[in-house]
């Protein structure tokens, strides 16, 4: 099985056809549409903003001061930063052969005992608890010494902050609610099936093509 990620995952138990399709044969590519470039394009000016402070454009300005909030406490501080582990919750490296998960995490602090991880938003606010679980069980792995990890989904179009709190204790709760949709990719990997689910998104949002899937555009 390839490394999974949240948007994987949900990929997957959206229709394991169009996963398959997109990440595993490669028959299909998904072409980032005008929405998808322009959170490309938010995510860069954020990344150059807490990097290099290199200042936001004016419609990103109300962001200012939860990126010096961040810059401002004290620990490391992380950008853009790729976390992997394996499937036995060790870190590894982004292309190890042994990497199981992956997580990036746009902006953050890691402190001696506790961190914030922060994730920009740019679509329809849509908050998502198990996202925000996966981050921390993903740093809880890469910092051992946390025992706290605040999480923040900040939604750019809505101005709006999602947040919720893990501790250590939380960890096997976390993995507890993963592994059994893990489960459900590996025996597609192991059985090679992936069957199309049709739904409201094959008319507009599905990159796979008439071609390759009989639900296509229905």
């Amino acid at each position: 099985m390839t490394a999974w990620s949240h948007s994987a995952l949900n990929q997957f138990e959206t229709c394991p056809r169009q996963y398959y399709l997109l990440r595993v044969s490669k028959q299909a590519k998904d072409v980032k549409g005008e929405a998808a470039l322009w959170g490309d394009a938010v995510h860069k000016h954020l990344e150059a903003r807490a990097k290099n402070g290199t200042p936001l454009p004016s419609y990103l300005n109300y962001l200012n001061p939860i990126v010096e909030r961040i810059l401002a406490s004290p620990g490391e501080k992380i950008v853009e930063h790729k976390i992997t582990i394996t499937h036995d919750y060790s870190p590894t490296s982004w292309f190890a052969k042994d990497a199981w998960c992956r997580s990036i995490i746009d902006l953050g602090v890691v402190g001696e005992t506790s961190a914030t991880l922060l994730d920009w938003k740019t679509g329809k606010r849509k908050p998502d608890s198990d996202q925000m679980a996966l981050f921390a069980g993903m740093a809880f792995v890469e910092y051992p010494n946390v025992e706290v990890i605040d999480t923040g989904f900040v939604w750019i179009k809505d101005k709006k902050v999602d947040r919720d709190r893990f501790t250590r204790s939380d960890v096997a709760a976390i993995w507890g609610g993963f592994l059994p949709r893990i489960a459900r990719l590996e025996h597609a990997f192991k059985t090679n099936n992936w069957p199309a689910t049709p739904g409201g998104l094959c008319k507009k949002y599905c990159p796979v093509g008439k071609s390759l899937c009989p639900y296509w555009g229905g």
